[in-house]
């Protein structure tokens, strides 16, 4: 009996020194973002995505839609490509919105498939994942060619933040969906971020 409770108490004390631990890396990541922002400007690209939807297809699995997303730097440069197919009829892409100290963080988060125009789905891991195209090497590669190592190792610190699990930033984020159910097959169409803090999906 002294060993099954022994064993349960030292359990439960494991426990707890995990998620002291886990708690305070997620506090300390908060408070260097907090502390960063401060003297950072915002991060809103003028042009995020590049896409062309090639069309979709029925198989015994359901439905499908194919397309091709051309990620963008500061210089409007590509610095990664995702082509590929998603079960669903329509594409979709989430961005992920960081407020704080009166600025707005914006990063392409996910793309994904629906089976209808108003079906808004966010589930973590639902899609193809974004991040892991922008966040290299501990740094943020969205940056133009006139940003400097320590600047996108900053602003690395910061899309982690926004786009990761740490409880703390919930308060100050939101995902926003952009649409796409609207672009033609065989079109070229972008995702801009206008100075009103909109997305707009524009044809090219």
């Amino acid at each position: 009996m002294k060993k099954r409770y022994y064993f349960i108490i030292s359990f439960l004390s494991l426990v707890l020194l995990i998620s002291l631990m886990i708690f305070s890396v997620y506090f300390f990541q908060f408070l260097y973002v907090k502390k960063i922002i401060v003297n950072l400007p915002e991060y809103a690209s003028e042009e995020y995505l590049r896409i062309k939807i090639y069309g979709s297809s029925y198989n015994d699995d359901g439905n499908t839609i194919s397309g091709n997303f051309a990620i963008l730097n500061e210089n409007g440069l590509e610095i990664a490509v995702v082509e590929r197919s998603w079960s669903g009829s329509y594409l979709a892409v989430d961005f992920k919105e960081l407020k704080m100290s009166d600025k707005t963080f914006s990063f392409p988060e996910k793309i994904y498939g629906r089976e209808h125009m108003l079906q808004y789905s966010h589930k973590p891991n639902k899609g193809t994942s974004l991040g892991k195209y922008y966040n290299e090497n501990g740094e943020f590669i969205l940056l133009g060619s006139n940003s400097t190592k320590k600047e996108r190792k900053k602003y690395f610190k910061i899309s982690s933040f926004a786009l990761g699990n740490n409880i703390f930033s919930l308060k100050y984020k939101k995902t926003v969906t952009i649409d796409l159910s609207s672009c033609i097959n065989g079109k070229y169409y972008s995702i801009v971020r206008v100075p009103s803090g909109n997305y707009l999906l524009r044809e090219l």
